[in-house]
């Protein structure tokens, strides 16, 4: 069987425009007919798709809010944290209780056990701390 050939210029439009195909029930395709109104199918699903765009990145972001300030809420209540201990594994609590221990003992050993980390955007320079 020979291969039917096709020009260039329809061939570079075929690549740029992929076509779809979809089967509905006839329920559905009522549905479509009723909602598109003296729309084309194609100008219809575009509309769809572009004003769903909008609606999509508004409860994203709204759901990304929420959540963020909630767990940021969540985490200022918290004023302890726990390590396993290196003997026995049970959990040591550490709690913000007295600020004097805490600036002398708990927060240079932090600062200690954490100085070679970094946020992957910062600069491998080390900057000191006022």
């Amino acid at each position: 069987m020979v291969r039917k050939r096709y020009p260039p210029a329809y061939l570079r439009y075929v690549k740029k425009h992929p076509a779809i195909t979809i089967r509905l029930t006839a329920e559905l395709k009522k549905v479509l007919d009723n909602s598109r109104g003296k729309m084309s199918y194609g100008e219809f699903v575009k509309k769809l798709l572009m004003d769903n765009q909008t609606l999509i990145k508004k409860v994203y972001e709204n759901g990304y809010k929420k959540g963020y300030y909630e767990g940021y809420d969540v985490a200022m209540d918290i004023d302890h944290f726990t390590v396993p201990c290196p003997k026995c594994g049970e959990d040591m609590h550490f709690k913000y209780e007295d600020p004097d221990y805490w600036e002398r003992v708990i927060a240079p050993r932090l600062e200690a056990a954490f100085k070679d980390f970094r946020h992957a955007k910062c600069p491998t320079a080390i900057v000191s701390r006022p």
